[in-house]
């Protein structure tokens, strides 16, 4: 029997493609059964060739040996789950001896021309869980694509002009096979047979209507649902503002993210007098998001996606929502991003292919991976991006303001030091989620985090050298004078001031990492440093209190 690398397999990480299993002496051949089903159909989902069961290797990868099929009985076996599935078996068992134990890797072959079933019931992996495979991972297995069926009533009259002239412009800009004069020259009709987005007999596909098609032409894929919604919202989740965006999405799409409110945010670092300026929300992201939203979409849900804006009541909160119907099909995050190659299965596979082509998203599936990393950036320091993952919806949450100041020092300082995954979990601190215990002991062993599980947070501030504390302290000082200086021209022009309008002149100046007390508090530290310097004095005490120009 041929050898397998095991010290390879237990390199990785459990996962939906991997499972250990103690199994020491038996093993039910029914759960068996389920669980080659369940490796079977994700690895087709991932576009692996194979999957791996693995017996005599516990959960935390102790080797512990496992007598299962000791005396014989692997071949038949092999025939029972053959049986079971009435169309695959394991492409091999190996038996070795590994650290002096006996150990059995099961070979599971991906699932080919539709998801695998065991016993008439075909399953899927959910964390640890096996579970029974959903109607959406079926269509998908099956290579079912809604966005490639025809519309047989529409024509290329129900789509729109300037849709089809930007996918044009973006497509030449992709593509390099083609002379940009050549693709210029082809009519409507050409050109979009030649992008493959309507069939070779002039038939107009969902994709087609979705990206290209006249607002009216959402008449061709009712009950269907192809809307944006844009929402803007207050800190009381009272509703101010709304609209709706039909087709084409080509070019509604930037039309939903001028409607965002993307302010210029100002953070001061330390040992600085010139504060960093950036977009609340990354441009790129945000719209990477959107078009991931559009081209995942599961259309038969009859939903549409919503875009809500949150507006907190002192802007330290602001964040974005981005809701699409429809299961995540690669189950979490972290597997995305440990992924070095695109997923293999699409829900709109002729849509994310179009997309593709007209310039909408990076090539298939970066979009996620690349939203982490950017947000892992030593000159921003925003919180990572939110994904809440149901069965039927994929929300994602992108925050506009810095979280916790002590998590920009530690990125600042250790950019170099971190890895995304603990980036990923040290935002996870800041945000006060649950994150895995051996991630605690990693944080914790790298000095980032302090307190004790699960009561833990952000490492403080730095230790830094005499030299940069004195600059820190030089450049504070600055910093309070610039803010007297500003407070004392307003007094030259006015005389009498409220505490009010001395709160409206500075609250801009002030760093948003600040709390809305800590500036408030920062204000009153302004006035009274003016009044001990003999520059002004108070004429009336209390919330409501007055200064005037001391003559």
């Amino acid at each position: 029997m041929k050898k397998i690398d095991i010290e390879k397999l237990l390199k990785e990480s459990e996962s939906e493609i991997l499972e250990f299993k103690t199994a020491q002496n038996n093993f039910d051949q029914d759960k068996l059964g389920k669980y080659f089903s369940a490796l079977s159909n994700e690895a087709a989902l991932r576009g692996n060739n194979n999957a791996h069961l693995i017996f005599g290797i516990s959960d935390d990868k102790k080797i512990i040996g496992t007598d299962y099929k000791k005396n014989g009985g692997l071949e038949k076996l092999k025939n029972n789950i053959l049986d079971g599935t009435k169309t695959i078996a394991f492409s091999n068992i190996y038996e070795e001896i590994y650290k002096g134990k006996r150990i059995l890797v099961f070979e599971i072959p991906r699932a080919n021309n539709g998801p695998t079933f065991y016993k008439d019931k075909a399953y899927s992996r959910r964390g640890d869980s096996v579970e029974i495979l959903s109607f959406d991972k079926q269509k998908i297995i099956s290579g079912d694509d809604w966005s490639a069926e025809i519309c047989e009533d529409a024509t290329i009259d129900d789509l729109d002009k300037e849709a089809i002239n930007k996918a044009r412009f973006e497509y030449i800009k992709k593509n390099q096979t083609s002379s940009s004069q050549e693709i210029e020259s082809w009519s409507d009709l050409v050109f979009l047979k030649k992008a493959k987005i309507i069939t070779p007999q002039n038939k107009i596909t969902n994709a087609a209507l979705i990206l290209l098609g006249k607002e009216e032409s959402e008449y061709f894929i009712r009950p269907k649902v192809a809307k944006i919604t844009w929402i803007l919202k207050n800190h009381l989740n009272k509703e101010l503002d709304g609209y709706h965006f039909g087709m084409p999405f080509i070019l509604n799409a930037d039309k939903v993210l001028l409607k965002i409110r993307n302010l210029r945010f100002q953070y001061l670092p330390d040992k600085t007098l010139f504060p960093e300026e950036f977009d609340s929300y990354d441009k790129k992201t945000i719209k990477e998001i959107l078009t991931n939203s559009i081209a995942h979409q599961d259309y038969w849900l009859l939903k549409k996606i919503n875009v809500i804006e949150i507006l907190s009541q002192d802007s330290s909160a602001d964040r974005l929502i981005f809701q699409n119907a429809g299961s995540f099909i690669p189950e979490t995050i972290e597997n995305v991003i440990r992924q070095d190659c695109p997923q293999n299965f699409y829900r709109n596979r002729l849509l994310v292919e179009s997309m593709t082509k007209f310039g909408m998203m990076d090539e298939y599936g970066s979009g996620i991976k690349t939203s982490f990393e950017k947000y892992k950036n030593i000159r921003r320091g925003f919180p990572l991006p939110d994904y809440e993952i149901k069965s039927d919806e994929v929300k994602v949450v992108i925050y506009g303001k810095i979280l916790n100041e002590n998590y920009v020092k530690i990125l600042l300082k250790r950019f170099n030091e971190i890895d995304l995954f603990e980036a990923i979990e040290l935002d996870r601190v800041q945000k006060k989620q649950k994150i895995e215990k051996n991630f605690v002991e990693k944080l914790r062993a790298k000095k980032l985090i302090e307190g004790r599980y699960p009561n833990i947070f952000v490492a403080g501030e730095i230790v830094i050298s005499e030299l940069d504390k004195a600059r820190y302290i030089k450049n504070k000082a600055f910093d309070d004078q610039y803010l007297k200086d500003l407070t004392m021209k307003m007094f030259v022009k006015y005389s009498l001031i409220t505490r009010e309008a001395v709160n409206e002149l500075l609250k801009n100046k002030l760093s948003d990492t600040l709390s809305n007390e800590q500036k408030m508090n920062k204000v009153k530290n302004i006035l009274k440093l003016l009044a001990k310097e003999g520059k002004i004095i108070c004429t009336k005490i209390g919330s409501k209190s007055e200064w005037k120009i001391k003559k």
